[in-house]
């Protein structure tokens, strides 16, 4: 009996998605000047009654945070080419002892600027919907007395990723998917044909 597997991938969108990755005990600390529609307002604890006061300490690093706001809302760290929807909203920092006894206790200020940043692009992946969810899927094709039969099963699915990179990471060595569905298809075989061709080439 000859029995045949494919697997397909199907990665979509998490519209389910509800805990903010400030709840996931962040190294910085939000100072926030504004307010962001249904997510009201994002300041956080601080032991600081104004932003002027983040100058004038060095044992602290801090990064701007800089909006833009059209037809939705998106947040970096470097600012937005234009001038009329986009302003400063506020910063983000942390004391360096505090990012320290998390991570590396010789971290230089440049690494902590990379975690600040890259809070703030989950920080805004989630404000705009840009958090995936996939499901791996096998089917599984038999012949018996020539007639074809065929089985489909879930391998592994799982939410709440937000790099479609940590997705595919998901993916077993031993799998080779051949068909990739959902609203992020393209992008997903895009980014598992790299993956796979880089580990070809270690």
């Amino acid at each position: 009996m000859d029995i045949k597997k494919n697997y397909i991938l199907e990665v979509n969108y998490d519209a389910d998605i509800s805990d903010s990755p400030r709840s996931w005990d962040p190294v910085g600390t939000l100072f926030m000047l504004g307010k962001f529609g249904k997510y009201t307002n994002l300041n956080e604890e601080t032991e600081m009654d104004d932003y002027s006061e983040l100058d004038d300490r060095d044992d602290i690093v801090v990064l701007p945070i800089y909006k833009y706001e059209h037809s939705g809302i998106a947040l970096n760290t470097t600012g937005f080419s234009c001038p009329w929807d986009s302003c400063k909203v506020g910063y983000i920092y942390t004391t360096k002892e505090n990012y320290k006894s998390h991570y590396r206790k010789d971290a230089t200020d440049e690494e902590i600027k990379k975690c600040l940043t890259r809070e703030i692009t989950q920080l805004h992946k989630y404000i705009s919907g840009e958090v995936y969810r996939f499901e791996l899927k096998s089917i599984s094709f038999v012949v018996i007395d020539g007639k074809e039969f065929n089985n489909e099963e879930t391998e592994d699915q799982c939410s709440g990723f937000y790099d479609i990179e940590d997705i595919i990471a998901q993916i077993p060595d031993d799998i080779k998917v051949s068909i990739f569905a959902g609203d992020l298809a393209e992008e997903a075989q895009r980014l598992y044909n790299v993956n796979r061709q880089e580990s070809q080439n270690e």
